[in-house]
């Protein structure tokens, strides 16, 4: 996947030749918060709400460039493959002479390889710009830029961080359903009659990135993804949140930085809380109890969905009996939400509302309802057989672009 030695021999006198950019260059030359918004409206205004805001939000560039370079020890592995936002702001041409021209740049810059870049087709299409999401391997912005004097006055390439990739309303959603936990209303069946209840619990739907399912030219089973991203969240005690968390390291790293804010506060937080979640047993409640063993991670296109076996209300509950509160619950919650989207082959995370099929005492196994149990037709959804219908309350288009 990487150079040949007879290849590399021959870029690398090329590339010494040219001034390639530092990290901190690489950031200036991306998208500024505003700017980004008009693509997507994310948490972001409120992570980086400071007056000092650009620093913060160029810091924040640049830590994602020098965690892509920390990632590029294995150029075989997807999860060393960065997302990023890439807008060609040429003027007086066509979104798709825009597209070409991002495509012919990337693959004429000397020592990029065709499979050191994956991209889809455009997410913004504007008259001052045109936007594609991609996924690139550790040096390609730096070779793009260093090869190509002055294509910084028409290429923005902004890496995609935690903040950009969460919807506006993610933080909100999931503390209005811990506040109000009622707010999991009964939904009302087609059949007034039926013998199940119908409950309206949290989930989310992430956006998988480009050159995900087809990483290497190779296809990639759902399931390699949904627990390579599973393993991501959970694995090895946390340790690819906290490393790739900008806010975890800005409060915990070496950062000689005192510019924080409020939410960058709360955010690492959450992973120090998280990683005192800890049973008599040794294990971590969070990461183990809640999201290994009641969370289904489920592949629907170019979609993860990701949603709880059973309502917040049990799952409280279940936290309750562990002499956890229920806060610390909906900082799980919120730590698998920053999971997500600190993951490098997810591009957008959207909480979304799901219906969940319960028994008439609320319980969520549905092979251990009271009698009488009726008989249940066949018929399924997510693998799960049964009389029971599930329907997505609310589809959010993940990515509504305008410029």
């Amino acid at each position: 996947m990487r150079w040949t030695a007879a290849l590399a021999s021959v870029t690398l006198a090329a590339l010494a030749e040219a001034e390639l950019p530092s990290n901190e260059q690489l950031a200036s030359y991306g998208l500024i918060l505003s700017e980004f918004e008009l693509i997507k409206a994310s948490e972001s205004p409120y992570d980086f709400d400071h007056t000092d805001q650009d620093q913060i939000w160029l810091d924040a560039a640049i830590f994602a460039y020098d965690i892509s370079a920390a990632r590029a020890s294995d150029g075989t592995s997807s999860l060393s493959y960065m997302p990023y936002v890439v807008c060609n702001e040429s003027p007086d041409v066509t979104g798709q002479e825009r597209i070409l021209q991002i495509e012919g740049l990337f693959r004429n810059t000397s020592g990029i390889e065709s499979t050191d870049f994956y991209h889809d087709n455009a997410v913004v299409n504007g008259e001052v710009a045109t936007c594609l999401l991609m996924r690139a391997y550790n040096d390609t912005m730096t070779l793009v830029y260093g090869e190509n004097p002055g294509v910084e006055e028409w290429l923005k390439v902004q890496p995609l961080h935690q903040s950009m990739k969460m919807n506006n309303s993610t933080v909100e959603t999931i503390r209005k359903r811990f506040d109000n936990i009622e707010s999991e209303d009964y939904v009302l069946p087609d059949d007034p009659s039926t013998w199940f209840k119908l409950v309206n619990v949290l989930g989310s739907q992430s956006l998988i990135c480009p050159g995900v399912s087809n990483f290497g030219g190779e296809n990639v089973t759902d399931q390699e993804i949904q627990d390579a991203v599973q393993n991501f969240i959970t694995g090895d005690d946390g340790s690819h949140v906290k490393d790739a968390s900008f806010f975890y390291q800005r409060l915990n790293g070496d950062s000689d930085s005192d510019i924080i804010t409020d939410r960058m506060e709360m955010w690492a937080e959450i992973i120090s809380d998280v990683d005192n979640m800890l049973l008599e047993s040794g294990t971590n409640y969070c990461r183990e109890n809640i999201i290994d063993d009641h969370m289904i991670f489920k592949i629907d296109k170019d979609n993860l969905n990701v949603y709880a076996k059973f309502s917040t209300d049990e799952m409280i509950k279940l936290a309750e009996n562990q002499g956890l509160a229920q806060g610390e619950v909906e900082k799980c919650a919120l730590y698998l939400a920053m999971g997500l989207s600190l993951n490098p082959m997810i591009c957008s995370v959207e909480p979304t509302t799901q219906v969940k099929v319960l028994c008439p005492d609320g319980t969520s196994d549905l092979t251990k309802c009271p009698e009488p149990k009726p008989e249940i037709p066949v018929s399924s959804c997510f693998g799960i057989e049964g009389g029971l219908r599930f329907v997505m309350l609310s589809m959010v288009v993940i990515f509504t672009y305008f410029v």
